[in-house]
């Protein structure tokens, strides 16, 4: 069994207003195919017995 990525989530401002940006791994971005400017969906789901943030392309 593989280990899983792990990334950091960053906080910046942006006009005032906090921003958080996690930066994926390019493995992730080339399996899924993504792209500058895709749309991305987000949920709140559980993993695992924990809560998860699930991103998917439409």
């Amino acid at each position: 069994m593989s280990k899983p990525e792990v990334v950091k989530v960053q906080k910046r401002s942006t006009k005032g207003y906090p921003v958080y940006l996690v930066t994926l791994p390019k493995k992730f971005i080339k399996e899924l195919e993504i792209e500058k400017g895709d749309i991305l969906f987000v949920e709140i789901t559980e993993y695992k017995g924990k809560k998860a943030i699930v991103y998917y392309k439409p």
